[in-house]
């Protein structure tokens, strides 16, 4: 079945369908269409729908648009689709005919044809681009506009190419697109501005025509742009490129020469800013990718950048003068950075007339000092009004879109530069702004400051900080003149970038003045000197006995400043600014943990919906449990954080689900039991594992800290639910999940052996089948389930020989002699097990059933016991020698601790409830000598053969025994 214009009532009906808002007729209709793009002949009725603009609405058109989009996505390209080679020509050929008014179906069209023409260009579609130039060239505006918006799509869709045979044709044929576009656009931009430049004589200009004719021009832009970008191998005077450039310089000028003569709220001057606009987006893009294409121009730009930094054109409006500027000084950055014009090479001698005239660099550097550095009226209109978008604003982060931190960092980029011809002008700006008293010479000076703040490793040598902080900076700071604020927020920022210059002989004093700047009158100054306080606090030579007077104060003015501050920004900072003093002054903050956590609860609770602030909150609780340990008084306060954080039906848990479980991992670390409300946290992380393993790592840690603080309570809770993890989980993961999974099941089996195994059966039916038959179990992961049946063997042998017997009888076929292929596996593994202690796992465990008949008399067993007996005495002599790590920690493994190896991680050494559970452990009681001791003797009466033919094999076992230790 084929659909024909006979159908076209039924379409048109159901795309009217489709915009009911009752959802009985919608619904049908989507199905329905659905159905209908499968079918041949639809993409081509769908053309009719598009192309009948007296009797459908715009509406119906513009859906019919996008299903035509959607058609040619789907089916164009594949081999098995509706669409036939007769009704590809007819959709082909109709999508350059539309005379479509509205600009948004024009836009879904576009897109369209750059699907199609990404598939069919140049074979099937050979005379695409002549149907689009003609339309460009036609005299009717919209027609002119469409083919401009038909070509960017078509190129942006051939740009997409990624098959080699595709980028070779589109380069082909960008140089000859390029000349035509650029053709256009000189053609139609000089008879803009010829026209405009006859505005004074001629004052009835059409103004509509002219701003029709302007958004032609600068959609050619947008398609030059695009061309540039990816059309070619490299940029000649033949391909286009470097002409175009030149041009676009010329017509740059001229634009500013045009517009300087009209007022900024002109129509014209708007239409000639934009052109600006696109001319900006060219040089910045073009230049951040192809550096070494403009050489030949290269220098030409430099120079006119400049000029314009040195000379705006008038009636310039502000915001538009801020945006050029940063275009202008992003530019000359990017010359200066750019390792292809360093010295001697092309790009070098492109700029000499800049890189070598010291006069031209310190004109340039003493402009962005002077008048781009310096703070204008409306800055400090702004500072007084609102104190925290001023310092937001100020951010020298902020130099991609503002003109002072760009201007800042642009000059901090000359200082490096050009070190030696710049540091001695930066130095003469400090000595003669050293007498400024009016507001007009504090501003100088404040912008000279600018300069040196964030030069002090260039200028370290030549400016002797203390001496400098002592006898000019310090009665700055000082003084009550109201103007001299500018300057104390400049010096407070000067110590915290210059903290690394601070001698010990000043540093009590700032300690102090920033201490007191925290209670400033200005917002503006505290906010400035909490900032300052943070970098004091982090740097190495931090000296907390001189800070602690301080430290009282510090805290309360801290704690206030953030309760006044509006600004989500802001209080993040301050945050984290508290985390620092926290961090750095860990006993002299106890006892202010009430004050933080009062604060810390008033935040999360006003910013309910700002995640990046519950986020800050979390790092700083984290902060505080790690820094004090002990918190367990204030456990059921961080429930609620946690619940809100780690639950994974939270909307908040896919922002902070990872800062949640750090905090999670210190509060149980540093606890010596869980209360009732921190016991049930422990369901949540069930319910994320529940939802995948993302965050396994962290929520076995936290299973390990849960296994010994909650000991039989929290086993009684929810030791079904982790038999049903394990049981899903084993067998399913990678080695290094699986090795982490592994080391709680081998602390739960140690704390709790009687009551796991009853309930952990099947679980361990898995670990068996993982470690015997398994060919894909990796070694590393094999070693560990060892681990966990040895600790099983070790603490309740009677189940372990059952289980054992019936999971060898139950399997199928039956596995008659389990225990021996077990103890095969087991003490193979010792050789791949590099930690000591799990290699007294093995052999404790193992040795252990010395005494037990079915293993001392089962002639089948003869071969492990005595490669066991071998391995003990190995684990004997590296007993003998002393190994500070030795201890043996069942899977208590350590915070920054990735690999394996948990039996050799003693983090839990510092909590008295481990330290008695550990003790309990037979590894840590008895030496190996003393068992191995222990089972001969006991050999001797019930085995008396068997050890004679231990001694056979092992002729020096009881001389090993006897030597004792040195």
């Amino acid at each position: 079945m084929s659909l024909t214009v006979n159908d076209l009532p039924q379409v048109v009906n159901l795309l009217s369908s489709v915009l009911s808002p009752n959802p009985e007729i919608l619904k049908p209709a989507e199905d329905r269409l659905k159905q209908l793009e499968k079918l041949p002949g639809f993409s081509a009725l769908l053309t009719e729908v598009i192309s009948n603009q007296s009797t459908v609405p715009e509406p119906i058109r513009a859906i019919a648009s996008i299903l035509l989009k959607t058609a040619v996505e789907n089916y164009w390209s594949r081999r098995e689709s509706p669409l036939a080679d007769m009704e590809k020509d007819v959709v082909r050929a109709r999508l350059l005919q539309f005379e479509e008014p509205s600009k948004m179906i024009n836009i879904h069209l576009a897109i369209t044809i750059g699907k199609v023409a990404r598939s069919d260009w140049n074979i099937r579609w050979p005379n695409l681009f002549t149907s689009i130039f003609a339309m460009v060239q036609d005299n009717n505006p919209q027609r002119r506009f469409r083919g401009l918006l038909y070509l960017h799509h078509v190129l942006l869709a051939l740009r997409s190419r990624r098959l080699i045979d595709g980028i070779k044709k589109f380069k082909e044929i960008a140089p000859e697109i390029l000349q035509f576009v650029v053709h256009v656009w000189h053609s139609g931009t000089s008879n803009i501005l010829f026209t405009l430049n006859q505005l004074p004589s001629n004052p009835s200009i059409p103004e509509d025509k002219l701003i029709t004719e302007a958004e032609i021009m600068k959609f050619s832009l947008k398609v030059i742009n695009g061309l540039l970008l990816s059309g070619f191998y490299e940029w000649t005077e033949h391909n286009g490129v470097l002409p175009f450039l030149r041009n676009m310089l010329e017509c740059w000028n001229a634009c500013i020469r045009c517009r300087s003569t009209l007022p900024s709220e002109h129509r014209f001057a708007s239409m000639l800013m934009t052109f600006e606009k696109y001319f900006s987006k060219i040089l910045i893009e073009t230049h951040t990718i192809f550096a070494t294409h403009w050489v030949p121009v290269l220098g030409s730009y430099l120079h006119f950048s400049i000029n314009q930094l040195r000379s705006p054109a008038l009636f310039t409006p502000p915001m538009f003068l801020e945006k050029q500027s940063v275009v202008f000084m992003t530019f000359i950055k990017q010359i200066i950075k750019c390792s292809h014009y360093s010295n001697g090479t092309e790009g070098w001698k492109a700029i000499s007339d800049f890189s070598q005239n010291p006069e031209a660099i310190i004109e340039l550097y003493t402009l962005l000092v002077l008048r781009y550095i310096i703070l204008t009226q409306e800055d400090l209109a702004t500072w007084k009004e609102s104190p925290e978008l001023f310092l937001h604003e100020e951010d020298l982060d902020a130099y991609t879109i503002k003109k002072r931190p760009m201007a800042e960092n642009l000059s901090l980029d000359l200082l490096r530069c050009y070190k030696g011809i710049l540091v001695p002008v930066v130095l003469r700006m400090l000595t003669d702004s050293r007498t400024a008293q009016t507001l007009p010479q504090i501003l100088v000076k404040d912008a000279v400051y600018s300069a040196v703040l964030w030069a002090s490793d260039l200028l370290y040598e030549e400016v002797n900080f203390p001496n400098w902080f002592t006898n000019q900076l310090l009665p700055e700071l000082q003084s009550k003149d109201p103007n001299f604020v500018i300057l104390h927020r400049k010096i407070v920022l000067m110590i915290g970038e210059w903290v690394n210059t601070i001698s010990p002989q000043i540093r009590q004093t700032v300690y102090s003045v920033v201490a007191a700047m925290l209670s400033h009158s200005d917002l503006v100054i505290c906010l400035t000197a909490a900032l300052t306080l943070s970098l004091l606090m982090k740097d190495l030579q931090f000296e907390k006995d001189l800070f602690t007077p301080y430290l009282d104060k510090t805290l309360k003015d801290t704690f206030r400043i953030i309760s006044v501050c509006e600004s989500t920004d802001t209080k993040l900072k301050l945050l984290d600014v508290l985390g620092s003093i926290i961090d750095r002054m860990p006993e002299q903050i106890r006892p202010y943990t009430k004050q933080i956590l009062d604060l810390t609860s008033q935040v999360w609770q006003k910013f309910q919906s700002e995640k990046m602030m519950k986020s800050a909150v979390i790092r700083l609780l984290t902060t505080l449990v790690n820094t004090l340990g002990d918190t367990c008084e204030f456990q059921d306060i961080f429930v609620p954080v946690l619940e809100n954080s780690i639950n994974v039906d939270s909307p908040d848990s896919s922002y902070i689900l990872e800062e949640g479980l750090e905090l999670w991992i210190a509060t149980a670390k540093h606890a010596r039991q869980l209360s009732e409300n921190y016991l049930n946290l422990f369901s949540l992380a069930l319910k994320n594992l529940a939802r995948g393993y993302d965050n396994i790592f962290k929520l076995m840690k936290i299973l390990e800290y849960y296994i010994i603080l909650g000991k039989g309570k929290f086993l009684q809770v929810f030791i079904n639910d982790l038999e049903i993890f394990y049981r899903k989980i084993i067998g399913d993961t990678k080695e290094r999940a699986t090795i982490h999974i592994l080391k709680p099941l081998e602390l739960l089996v140690f704390m709790f052996p009687i009551e796991i195994p009853q309930v952990f059966e099947t679980v361990l039916q898995k670990v068996v089948y993982q470690l015997l038959f398994d060919p894909e179990e990796s070694t590393r992961s094999k070693v560990y389930y060892v681990s966990v049946l040895c600790r099983l063997l070790l603490h309740n042998p009677e189940f372990f020989l059952t289980f054992l017997n019936k999971t060898g009888a139950a399997s199928n076929p039956p596995i008659p002699n389990l225990l021996n292929l077990f103890l095969s596996g087991a003490i193979d593994k010792i050789e791949n097990t590099a930690e000591r202690n799990r290699r007294k796992l093995v052999v404790f465990s193992i040795v252990s059933l010395l005494s037990v008949p079915i293993f001392n008399q089962d002639p089948s067993m003869l071969d492990n016991i005595i490669a066991v007996i071998h391995h003990a005495i190995g684990v004997m002599q590296d007993e003998d020698t002393p190994d500070p790590e030795a201890q043996v920690y069942p899977s208590a493994s350590s915070d920054d601790d990735e690999e394996a190896g948990a039996l050799d991680s003693p983090w839990f050494s510092h909590n008295q409830e481990w330290v008695q559970i550990s003790s309990k452990d037979p590894i840590n009681l008895i030496t190996t000598r003393n068992l191995l001791q222990d089972k001969i003797m006991q050999l001797r009466n019930i085995a008396p053969k068997l050890l004679e033919t231990i001694l056979q094999n092992i002729p020096t076992l009881l001389q090993d025994l006897s030597n004792k230790p040195l």
